[in-house]
């Protein structure tokens, strides 16, 4: 990834023309994230809107799939907040969107009321049993193979991670985890494909100031297994909520509980690369939670 000293020129470019896009005043405020894979980010009064440029120019082409999943969701009815779109480049170029103040929803889970989780569920129940419904042309398909070799590659990526936190008993059990049992629930469960979000947790939902919630980054929105989208809600008040609106059944919790083990390795991996020990400690107590 180019890093900001080496983009210093590009960035400085980008920024004139987000002051040019909101009209910057002495009050507006301008925050770079340079953090991300694909594009570089700015963030504009905390939130209130967000421009993002492309690091290369594959990315562009994702740029053209997100613009349609923006526009698409203007057909659902929902009390839950998404971007909406409000600049694009004839080529790409860049996107921007009216941005969703508020906290990232994962620093504040712990502390929420029940009564906050459960609207919290509601509304993701009511959205999701709508998106569920929609149908995006040219959007990519993950089936379950797909999702078994992803949780195998990112364990196989964890490798050194899984040596130094578990014993040898623990590792012995892992690998059946994810080379036998895992593989064979998934694909006995079968596949229900439906349009998802794809990547929707708490890291990507904003708690605001008057309770509600709001849910970002639809760049991974496809085809998948719907209970994909419930994956990422690990607070049982808000997933039981959700499933109550959306349509509850044992053969999705079991879908949702498989792969939520699953996905741990998905965040381990991701911790790993980026040497956050603090998130790699917390994972990794999560794992024997369940193996244990």
């Amino acid at each position: 990834m180019d890093s900001q000293k080496q983009a210093q020129p590009v960035i400085e470019n980008e920024k004139r023309i987000v002051q040019k896009l909101i009209g910057q005043t002495k009050s507006d405020q301008i925050k770079l994230n340079d953090i991300g894979w694909t594009s570089r980010v700015y963030i504009v009064n905390d939130g209130q809107f967000v421009v993002k440029f492309p690091r290369r120019a594959e990315v562009k082409k994702e740029y053209e799939q997100e613009i349609k999943i923006y526009k698409l969701l203007e057909q659902i009815v929902t009390a839950l907040q998404t971007p909406k779109l409000r600049w694009t480049s004839p080529n790409n170029g860049y996107l921007g969107y009216e941005g969703i103040k508020g906290i990232e929803f994962d620093q504040v889970a712990q502390n929420t009321d029940i009564s906050t989780k459960q609207q919290i569920g509601r509304t993701i129940g009511n959205f999701l049993k709508q998106l569920h419904q929609l149908t995006l042309e040219n959007a990519y398909v993950v089936t379950v193979e797909d999702e078994i070799k992803q949780f195998q590659a990112k364990y196989a990526a964890s490798a050194s991670v899984i040596v130094s936190h578990f014993t040898a008993i623990e590792q012995a059990e892992l690998d059946h985890f994810i080379n036998q049992s895992m593989p064979t629930e998934m694909r006995d469960l079968g596949s229900d494909p439906a349009l998802c979000h794809g990547d929707l947790g708490y890291w990507n939902m904003i708690l605001k100031d008057d309770g509600h919630i709001g849910l970002i980054d639809f760049g991974d929105v496809g085809y998948y297994d719907r209970s994909k989208d419930f994956c990422g809600l690990e607070d049982s008040a808000i997933l039981d909520t959700a499933l109550s609106i959306y349509g509850d059944n044992d053969l999705l919790r079991q879908k949702i509980a498989i792969r939520k083990q699953a996905i741990s390795f998905l965040d381990l991996e991701y911790f790993a690369k980026n040497g956050d020990m603090a998130k790699i400690d917390k994972t990794v107590e999560k794992i024997k939670k369940w193996l244990n």
